[in-house]
């Protein structure tokens, strides 16, 4: 097994894709955090953090990581080798193991060079160390999770053509699909529990989570079976004529059904580790008690929205992950709303909508913001 190991990782760094995919990825996360204008720009957001570099990656990853994975089996096979390879003393699943590890290890050379990002806001913060390092451990906890399904999946994919970009093209469909797509079909108008579903399903809900610094048993448990679901049906694709299909369809079976109790009980028993520093998404005892007790469905409406300065967008950030953060405690569902009375409310009514606000007790902020044009004055909600 280590020989073919050593092998796929010689292999890979000696072709000119191994350096492109390195190349590529420091070049694309190195403009946005440090070159370009905009929200993912660490100089311009005057905080120090990495958030923009975690933000990005899962994007970048999904480009990246199929070109990672599109040789892996799809090139023996156009060779003729795989059948060599499955005739050695290895069992499918040791292969696919062997292919996945060895992807795994290229993928995390590529996102070590990384931590010079965060060795220079490390050193230009002020004060020096601001950066809450805890909380970018998890992060990186997250990318590490994030890299295992999009691997497994481009895995899944080299297996069942032997052209490189079709197996490409499919596995970056299925990355999107699996971070992004599940989540855009569950905000349309469905059942709940379809729309609970969809959600859960999505890697976009469950990586946002933990790239914030918050490792939850929930979220583990998601991310570990589903890069095994992907790697079990690539064994079952490996073995298809070499094994009774009804045996491999009783392996799947029996992992599915594994997987469906172990996280139906983690839903129920869990636990979270809050890599922060001040940990700031741990509840308290007795807001977690006050949460248990809520006997009917809840609505948050936020009144932060638009093009705003970059404090009160990380506000707004907080304020939506701590309303998260009390989903998990509370039996009845939070529904987060978030409005921009001045793009949602006509001109000619905003003033009357303004005053119903301050007789409910929110009073409008007067806040001065530096732009190019000068200093403009706006009123915030």
């Amino acid at each position: 097994m280590f020989s073919l190991f050593k092998k796929e990782i010689i292999q890979f760094y000696g072709s000119l894709t191994g350096y492109l995919v390195a190349a590529v990825f420091l070049l694309l996360t190195g403009l946005f955090l440090w070159v370009f204008g905009g929200n993912y720009n660490i100089p311009d957001g005057g905080y120090a953090t990495l958030d923009g570099l975690f933000e990005l990656a899962p994007w970048i990853y999904l480009i990246l990581i199929p070109s990672v994975t599109m040789r892996t089996f799809a090139d023996e096979k156009r060779n003729g080798t795989l059948e060599l390879l499955l005739t050695r003393p290895l069992t499918e699943f040791q292969l696919v193991s062997v292919k996945f590890l060895s992807s795994l290890i290229i993928v995390l050379i590529t996102l070590l060079p990384t931590l010079i990002y965060f060795l220079s806001v490390f050193f230009l913060g002020n004060p020096v160390g601001s950066i809450d390092s805890g909380a970018t451990l998890g992060s990186y906890f997250g990318l590490f999770f994030l890299a295992l399904i999009y691997l497994a999946i481009g895995i899944f994919t080299s297996s069942l053509t032997e052209n490189q970009i079709i197996s490409y093209i499919f596995a970056v469909f299925l990355c999107f699909t699996f971070y992004s797509g599940f989540d855009f079909i569950a905000s349309l108008p469905l059942p709940s529990r379809i729309s609970d579903f969809l959600t859960f399903l999505c890697i976009n809900s469950h990586y946002e989570s933990i790239s914030r610094g918050v490792l939850d048993s929930r979220d583990l448990v998601y991310f570990l079976f589903m890069a095994g679901f992907f790697l079990i049906l690539t064994k079952i694709v490996l073995e298809w004529k070499r094994q009774p299909l009804k045996r491999s369809t009783i392996h799947l079976v029996t992992y599915c059904t594994v997987a469906i109790i172990i996280i139906a009980f983690s839903q129920s028993s869990f636990f979270r580790i809050d890599f922060t520093k001040e940990k700031r998404y741990t509840l308290s005892p007795q807001s977690k008690e006050v949460l248990r007790k809520v006997n009917s469905p809840l609505v948050a409406e936020i009144f932060l929205d638009g093009d705003l300065p970059s404090g009160f967008r990380k506000l707004e950030s907080a304020v939506i992950e701590h309303l998260h953060d009390m989903k998990v405690y509370c039996d009845e569902p939070i529904t987060v709303k978030i409005t921009n009375p001045y793009s949602e409310v006509k001109a000619s009514r905003q003033n009357e909508y303004f005053r119903n606000l301050m007789q409910r007790g929110i009073i409008p902020t007067n806040v001065r913001i530096k732009t190019e044009e000068g200093i403009t004055t706006v009123v915030l909600i």
